[in-house]
């Protein structure tokens, strides 16, 4: 499974890349919510690597039970991240509109 967030992570990451050029070229607001968008999704599968790779680690003195909680952390970490920057991103659009 974590070959298929590598291979999310890569594709969001190149797609954020095209979307930042085409908004650059246009300056369309539109494309740059679109750049966020990428942005949120590459950030959210690089949250869910790190906990799955964290679980991954063995028990030691400090988590004699293991870090398998590990990836449910990293799950909520990114659900809120998505949460809050979509709930400020409307705040802000909501105010300054």
């Amino acid at each position: 499974s974590s070959k298929v967030i590598y291979t999310a992570i890569i594709i969001n990451g190149m797609n954020t890349v095209l979307k930042f050029g085409a908004w650059i070229i246009s300056g369309s607001h539109a494309i740059f919510a679109e750049v966020l968008h990428s942005l949120a999704d590459t950030v959210n599968q690089v949250v869910l690597l790190v906990g799955m790779r964290t679980s991954l680690q063995d028990p030691d003195s400090k988590h004699p039970y293991g870090y398998t909680n590990a990836r449910y952390v990293a799950s909520l970490i990114s659900g809120v991240g998505i949460l809050c920057l979509g709930s400020g991103l409307s705040i802000y659009h909501g105010i300054s509109g």
